[in-house]
C-alpha cells in the first residue's frame, strides 16, 4: 500500500509534524511519499533522508536559531536571509538532491513575479526548501533557476495533488489560528494577515485526504518560536495518538 502524507506550512508550528511521524512510525505507518509547504517541506525531507522522527526533534531543539537566521541587511527584501539555514539542511542533506533522499517528496514555492506555484520534486534540493519557507517580508525572496521565490502557502499552504495517486491520503495542517487573540500593533497584524493567506489557502485542501489532521491547539503557539520545539512536537504527538484509532479504521478499509 502506498501511503501519500501532506504537510503543511506554520513556521515554528510546523515542529508537530516531527510528533506526528513518531505518533505514526510507533504504530507502524510508515508514509511511502511526502508533499510539504515551508516547515512541511523541511520536516518532511529530513525524514525522507531517513533521519528519525525523534533526530529531527534532537536537531531542532539543538539548533542555535539566533546565529542560522541572519539580519538581511540593507536593500533587502526582508529583515532576515536564510543562508545559513541551508548550511544547516546541507549538513544533514549532503548529496543536496531528491533523487538522493530515500522516499519520494515533493515541495513547493511561490513565484512572487508571475504569482504562480512552482512545484519541485527532482534535482536540487535545499534552494527549494529554503524557498518554500521563504515567508515574505520576513525573509529575503530566494532566486533559483531564474525565478524569484517565496513561501508557497501564499497560494497553497497544504499540498494535495502530488500524492494524490497514493492508494491513501494523510494532510497534516498545522497553521490554525486563534480568533480570540488580540492584534496588537504591526508585527502581530502582519502576522495574521500573512496566517489568514495561509489558513484560507489550506483549509480547502483540507477535505481531500482519506484523513486529515489539524492540532487545534496550536493556535495559541507562535509561529516565530523556535525554542518551544518540545511542546510544539508534544502537541502533534498528541493529536496524532488521538486521532489513531480512526485512522487504522479507515486504513483497515483499503
Amino acid at each position: 500500500m502506498t501511503i501519500g502524507l501532506s504537510l503543511s506550512g506554520g513556521g515554528a508550528r510546523g515542529i508537530a509534524h516531527v510528533g506526528v511521524l513518531q505518533a505514526l512510525n510507533e504504530v507502524g505507518i510508515f508514509p511511502t511519499h511526502i508533499a510539504g509547504v515551508s516547515a512541511g517541506a523541511i520536516v518532511g525531507s529530513l525524514y525522507a533522508q531517513g533521519i528519525a522522527p525523534m533526530e529531527i526533534i534532537t536537531l531542532i531543539r539543538q539548533a542555535k536559531w539566533n546565529s542560522l537566521l541572519r539580519p538581511a541587511g540593507w536593500g533587502k527584501f526582508g529583515l532576515l536571509n536564510l543562508d545559513k539555514m541551508g548550511d544547516m539542511l546541507l549538513q544533514h542533506i549532503p548529496h543536496n538532491s531528491f533523487e538522493g533522499l530515500k522516499l519520494p517528496v515533493t515541495v513547493s514555492a511561490t513565484n512572487i513575479q508571475r504569482g504562480s506555484e512552482v512545484i519541485f520534486n527532482e534535482g536540487e534540493l535545499i534552494k527549494p526548501l529554503l524557498a518554500s519557507s521563504c515567508v515574505p517580508f520576513l525573509f529575503s525572496p530566494v532566486s533559483f533557476q531564474g525565478l524569484t521565490l517565496v513561501d508557497g502557502g501564499v497560494l497553497n499552504g497544504l499540498l494535495y495533488d502530488p500524492i494524490a495517486h497514493c492508494d491513501f491520503t494523510i494532510g497534516v495542517y498545522t497553521n490554525s489560528f486563534d480568533p480570540a487573540k488580540p492584534v496588537k500593533g504591526l508585527r502581530t497584524l502582519m502576522r495574521r494577515c500573512f496566517n489568514l493567506v495561509l489558513h484560507n489557502s489550506s483549509r480547502q485542501n483540507l477535505s481531500k485526504f482519506d484523513f486529515a489532521l489539524e492540532p487545534t491547539e496550536l493556535g495559541y503557539c507562535s509561529p516565530t518560536n523556535m525554542y518551544k520545539a518540545a511542546e510544539v512536537y508534544a502537541i502533534g504527538y498528541q493529536a496524532m495518538k488521538t486521532a489513531m484509532p480512526a485512522l487504522l479504521e479507515k486504513l483497515s478499509t483499503i
